[in-house]
């Protein structure tokens, strides 16, 4: 699910080996559904439903940080967002990124059109719920 997978080489990964949501966590799912490895696609909505908590908390005490460019300027602030480089304990590093909250909501709600997986749905809706009002806050 990492930057590198499988592929990694030593203990020392390019990028400390974190979760990228401007497009590597996104891409390595991409495919699962439509190459017939659907029961492979859990694993990323898994570890969204994981990191929400930590997610939505930092989203709420740190997005309207005056050193964060992406902040908004009416200061409300609900839901959750990401950065651009997340890990599984709950860190977000580097800048904010804001359209990546709806970046992963677009993968995880297609997989549900995929399958059609009602139970599915029900456990990626605290996801798409915290993305919506995210962006009805900032816009």
């Amino acid at each position: 699910m990492g930057l590198q997978g499988l592929w990694l080489e030593g203990n020392t990964p390019d990028w400390m080996g974190d979760y990228h949501t401007d497009i590597n966590l996104q891409m390595n799912y991409w495919l699962a559904d439509r190459a017939g490895l659907s029961e492979t696609f859990p694993a990323v909505a898994d570890y969204c439903l994981a990191q929400l908590p930590a997610w939505s908390e930092v989203t709420q005490k740190q997005f309207n940080d005056i050193r964060n460019r992406y902040r908004n300027t009416s200061g409300k602030v609900a839901g959750w967002t990401v950065a651009f480089s997340t890990n599984p304990y709950g860190g977000l590093g580097w800048w904010w990124h804001p359209a990546g909250n709806a970046w992963l909501c677009e993968s995880l709600y297609e997989h549900y059109e995929y399958t059609q997986d009602r139970a599915y749905l029900s456990r990626i809706m605290p996801l798409l719920k915290g993305a919506c009002e995210f962006w009805e806050a900032r816009l």
